[in-house]
């Protein structure tokens, strides 16, 4: 399996770089903006359950998989969409947000915020609803 290297702007750890070449090389994705570019909205729930087996089959330690509510906290948005919650899926590492999945807010985020596999606490607030241990 070849390493793409996605992101420059800092150094992933080896188990979120594994996940995301395993999770690219199975959907047939040459990029990770690629790869989120097709996203649709819903398509969270497919991706966390994919990424959540990869986890499984590595045995890959300190993952949880997320299901909850994000809230648009962020003025940089249209203020038409400021508080507005949305549900979705997500993984938490080491206590970090990875949001695999932009399908669900593709137009709530920046593009060039669209790279990055860490959720944007700044932007929004994510809230678990239910928690499981992978």
């Amino acid at each position: 399996m070849k390493h793409i290297k996605l992101f420059e702007a800092f150094k992933l750890d080896k188990n979120i770089q594994l996940i995301i070449d395993t999770l690219l090389e199975e959907e047939g994705y040459d990029t990770w903006p690629e790869f989120l570019e097709d996203q649709s909205l819903g398509d969270c729930q497919g991706i966390v359950a994919s990424v959540s087996r990869i986890i499984k089959a590595n045995k890959l330690k300190g993952f949880k998989a997320i299901f909850g509510e994000i809230e648009i906290i962020d003025m940089a948005h249209d203020e038409s969409d400021l508080g507005k919650i949305m549900t979705h899926h997500w993984i938490e590492y080491k206590s970090d947000i990875l949001d695999f999945s932009k399908g669900t807010l593709q137009e709530f985020i920046d593009s060039s915020d669209f790279t990055s596999v860490y959720g944007d606490e700044d932007a929004l607030d994510f809230k678990a609803i239910r928690t499981t241990a992978l």
